[in-house]
């Protein structure tokens, strides 16, 4: 799956915000208050029966270039608004990955990806987060058969073994050079911090997919981790879905370690044929996870409460019918039928100058854990215009029911 990158290598490129193709803002639903601006003041002033004038949010809401899907009788009862707001943390290239929050006695910290580095968000709620700081970065290293490190960033970040320790699981890329991004080889790290993540000590990769061909065209290698934190105790595991490249496509895999463990490649194990057996570093992955047309990535994974069930959201953008989709499972391994929930403005395959894209999809409901949905909140995902304006962070609510 060819992953394109609009941003310039090691840098930012000063693409100035342009709103004149966005259609007017317009407030109309309560019930947009009460998910994409629950977080924030916006909410605290609806569900306190003080209902500010529309005035007063001019510039946050917008129509949506998204087309949201509605389900069948059939189907999983998940909506999206056709209303968007704009993530005003968000700096540029960001979110490029999936994203996370924990939730501290002080607050919100919630981490992500801003192009080739982590970053890390501080703040009382989504809509007061202060400015980005970027506490994660590639090393620029050359490594025989893969090339130059230009990409390190965030995908995961969760609480560790003890009080003070976060977990980072990072998505890193190597490139034919520093100044080409294309096409990369990807593995998966993990980095641990003891300062509520502003400053991290790199303990190096933990999974790695087969190189195929050192000089493909073609994407090759794992990333995009999604991790997902179970059980209590001694007995806290930390399931990873990811995307798997290999000959041109690309799918949703799986690995598995206790969480005691994460960061011994040793521990870390791939769900092959049946189970969590083959080594990290090595051997092959089943899909658990595919596209028909071979193009399935970008996986966030949570245990939503109003389903009961696990709910994956995923991206098929290069395809006849681009757009996100979700799928359940109630062991996590075994999933159902996707669903598209947003069809994209076109399929990222072809794109041209200005046109309007989406990526990233990451859902947070109002929950003390990130893995942990409860059938209402918002998308978090990028949008951009292709060669013209970076992509920033966007959120669309949702709803199951």
């Amino acid at each position: 799956m060819k992953k394109e990158r609009q941003y310039t290598p090691m840098s930012e490129d000063g693409i100035a915000q342009n709103t004149s193709e966005f259609i007017p803002p317009r407030i109309t639903r309560r019930d947009f208050f009460k998910v994409a601006g629950g977080f924030g003041a916006s909410a605290a002033l609806m569900l306190a029966g003080c209902s500010p004038k529309d005035s007063e949010f001019a510039g946050i809401s917008r129509q949506s270039d998204l087309q949201p899907m509605e389900p069948s009788e059939t189907q999983i009862p998940f909506r999206l608004e056709a209303t968007e707001v704009d993530f005003s943390a968000s700096p540029q290239w960001f979110p490029d990955t999936r994203t996370s929050f924990i939730k501290t006695p002080a607050g919100l910290l919630l981490f992500g990806s801003a192009g080739p580095k982590g970053a890390r968000f501080e703040g009382n709620s989504l809509s007061t987060l202060g400015n980005a700081e970027f506490v994660l970065g590639p090393d620029g290293r050359y490594e025989e058969g893969l090339g130059y490190n230009g990409y390190r960033a965030f995908s995961s970040v969760f609480e560790g073994r003890t009080p003070e320790e976060l977990i980072g699981i990072y998505h890193e890329e190597f490139w034919p050079s520093l100044g080409d991004g294309f096409p990369f080889k990807a593995q998966i790290g993990v980095a641990i911090s003891r300062d509520t993540g502003r400053t991290w000590d790199i303990k190096g990769p933990i999974l790695k997919g087969d190189i195929l061909e050192p000089n493909s065209a073609v994407v090759q290698g794992v990333g995009q981790p999604a991790a997902l934190v179970s059980g209590s105790g001694d007995n806290r595991e930390v399931t990873l879905y990811h995307t798997y490249w290999g000959r041109g496509n690309a799918n949703i895999c799986v690995a598995k370690t206790p969480l005691a463990q994460v960061d011994n490649p040793d521990s870390w194990k791939k769900w092959n044929n049946g189970q969590f057996a083959t080594p990290g570093f090595s051997g092959q992955s089943s899909p658990v996870i595919s596209s028909p047309d071979g193009a399935a990535a970008l996986v966030s994974v949570s245990w939503d409460t109003k389903l009961n069930k696990f709910l994956a959201i995923l991206e098929r953008g290069y395809e006849a019918n681009p757009g996100f989709y979700i799928s359940t499972s109630t062991d996590g391994i075994n999933w159902g039928e996707q669903q598209m929930v947003a069809r994209f403005p076109k399929p990222h395959s072809y794109r041209e100058n200005g046109d309007i894209w989406y990526s990233y999809p990451t859902l947070i409901s109002e929950t003390r854990n990130q893995f942990i949905t409860d059938g209402e909140g918002v998308l978090l995902c990028s949008k951009g215009k292709w060669n013209e304006r970076a992509h920033r962070g966007v959120l669309i609510p949702f709803k199951v029911g």
